[in-house]
């Protein structure tokens, strides 16, 4: 038995994340070596966002070193 994934895969999944959580962009983002953020899948979201900057990256960074979610309701720009 072969996993074949189709072209839209993540892109399809994204989506429906989305969907059901409501939520206008979502995206998965890892933590590389050299304390950097990498988006690894993303859903209505620009290519150019730059998560080592900004609120972005004092969110990113308490969820990776402390472990709890955080939410942001101002202070949020995200040129479209």
């Amino acid at each position: 038995m072969t996993l074949r994934l189709d072209a839209d895969f993540w892109s399809a999944r994204m989506a429906y994340l989305a969907k059901l959580a409501r939520a206008d962009a979502i995206a998965v983002v890892l933590q590389m070596k050299g304390n950097g953020y990498v988006t690894y899948v993303a859903h209505n979201l620009p290519t150019e966002t730059k998560w080592s900057d900004g609120l972005a990256a004092v969110m990113l960074a308490k969820a990776m070193t402390e472990r709890v979610t955080d939410q942001a309701t101002s202070g949020v720009t995200v040129a479209l």
